[in-house]
C-alpha cells in the first residue's frame, strides 16, 4: 500500500513538471541573419584603363574617388567604399586594395556619398528609378507625396571637321523630374506637364503664379515640391 502511494506521488510530480515546462518554457528559434556581402561578389569586372583615352572630358560624375555607403537591398549595406559613378555606361566603379579599378557586377538600390572632402557629400544617387532604369538619378527631395530627382547622363559626341580628325568628347546633361504615383514626369518651363503630378491642385497653380516660378529651374522646383508636400 505504501509503495502504491509513493508511485502515485511520483507520477503526480512528473505530470506537474511536464505541465510547468510546456506552459512556461520558450522554444529557442535560431537567428539567421542574411550572409554578408563581400566586395569581390559585387565588383568583379576588370576595366580597360585606355577605353576612353581618345575622348575629351570625363564619363564620371566626379573623377575623384569618393567614400560611399551602398545599399544592396533592405538587409545588405556596404559601408565606406571608394567609388566613382560612370554616367556614360551607368556603372559603379570601385578601387580594389591592389589598385585595380573594377566595375560593379550587380545593381544597387542606393548610393550615398559620405566622403567629408567631396563636394557631393550627403548626396544620394539611385541607379535607375521609376520607369527609367538606364541612368543615375540624384535624389533632391524625398517628399511624402512626390519626390524631386535629377537625371544625370553623359553623352559622347563626335565632331568631324573638314580635313581634320574626328573629335570625341563627353558632355554632361541634367534633367529634372518629379516622381509621383510610380511615374517620372519631366519638368518643363511653364509647369503644365507637372500639374497632373501635383494632382492639378489649384493651390499649387496659384503658388507658382504668385511667386513667378519656373519648373525648369531647380531652385524654383524645389520650392514647388516642398509646398505641395506640405499641403
Amino acid at each position: 500500500m505504501r509503495r502504491s502511494i509513493v508511485l502515485l506521488l511520483a507520477t503526480v510530480v512528473l505530470i506537474q513538471t511536464a505541465v510547468s515546462q510546456s506552459t512556461y518554457s520558450s522554444v529557442s528559434v535560431p537567428y539567421n541573419p542574411p550572409p554578408p556581402t563581400c566586395l569581390r561578389d559585387v565588383f568583379t569586372t576588370p576595366l580597360d584603363p585606355k577605353k576612353y583615352a581618345d575622348v575629351q572630358g570625363s564619363p564620371f560624375l566626379d573623377d575623384h574617388w569618393m567614400l560611399a555607403r551602398l545599399k544592396v537591398s533592405k538587409f545588405k549595406i556596404i559601408d565606406s567604399v571608394s567609388v566613382r559613378l560612370n554616367l556614360y555606361d551607368r556603372k559603379l566603379h570601385f578601387m580594389s586594395e591592389k589598385g585595380e579599378e573594377l566595375q560593379a557586377a550587380i545593381d544597387f538600390e542606393q548610393i550615398e556619398i559620405i566622403d567629408q572632402s567631396s563636394k557631393w557629400k550627403n548626396s544620394v544617387f539611385l541607379p535607375g528609378y521609376g520607369n527609367d532604369k538606364e541612368a543615375f538619378f540624384q535624389l533632391l527631395l524625398d517628399g511624402n507625396k512626390v519626390k524631386l530627382v535629377k537625371k544625370l547622363i553623359v553623352n559622347k559626341w563626335e565632331i568631324k571637321a573638314l580635313n581634320a580628325e574626328t573629335q570625341k568628347k563627353f558632355e554632361l546633361e541634367e534633367r529634372l523630374f518629379v516622381f509621383a504615383n510610380g511615374v517620372l514626369v519631366k519638368a518643363n518651363k511653364n509647369c503644365s506637364a507637372l500639374m497632373e503630378a501635383f494632382g492639378n491642385s489649384q493651390k499649387v497653380i496659384e503658388f507658382v503664379s504668385t511667386n513667378g516660378l519656373k519648373c525648369n529651374r531647380e531652385d524654383d522646383l524645389r520650392k514647388i515640391v516642398d509646398y505641395f508636400n506640405s499641403l
